[in-house]
């Protein structure tokens, strides 16, 4: 895959692959309890060895997931799986530190992703959110991603299985 205008650069955040002195500070964001509740693969006290090989460095090739920065500090992380197994779409995930969340941060990086993957031709799109994280239901909505199904999902944070949203956005959609 061609990595044209990468990094790629929104408002206010640097959206750029994952390097190895990354990953505490990533770690520390995705293991948070109120966090990792709302991802499906991390969770408190997950092993520092299992989270990094989530995070494949120095890459854009998905899957993958990279880095986002504002004012130079981690503050989150945003990536791209493939599509298989019968779905069509690639998957999305990102996650922000909460001292971040709120301000539009998280519909400005979704969009801009979403935005540069349609360019390096990745599209269609997915991405599943539990029903108790409608912030991130209105970022995946302010990007072009369209409510498909509900269901249920797994998170590693959660004790059991709850309540999804699934989400698809064709390739090119405006958000």
């Amino acid at each position: 895959m061609t990595a044209a205008g990468w990094p790629l650069r929104t408002a206010r955040t640097l959206i750029r692959s994952a390097r190895a002195d990354d990953l505490p500070a990533l770690y520390a964001i995705a293991t948070r309890p109120e966090v990792a509740r709302m991802l499906f693969l991390f969770r408190p006290g997950m092993d520092a060895d299992d989270f990094a090989a989530r995070f494949p460095l120095d890459t854009t090739t998905p899957p993958f997931r990279a880095v986002i920065e504002r004012d130079g500090a981690v503050v989150g992380s945003i990536g791209v799986g493939i599509a298989g197994r019968g779905e069509p779409a690639a998957p999305i995930w990102y996650f922000l530190d909460p001292v971040v969340a709120g301000g539009g941060l998280g519909s400005e990086v979704v969009v801009g992703f979403a935005t540069w993957l349609d360019r390096a031709g990745i599209g269609p799109l997915s991405a599943d959110v539990f029903t108790d994280n409608p912030a991130s239901r209105r970022v995946l909505e302010k990007a072009g991603f369209q409510l498909s199904d509900e269901g249920m999902g797994v998170s590693a944070a959660r004790a059991a299985p709850a309540p999804i949203w699934r989400f698809h956005r064709a390739a090119g959609s405006p958000g």
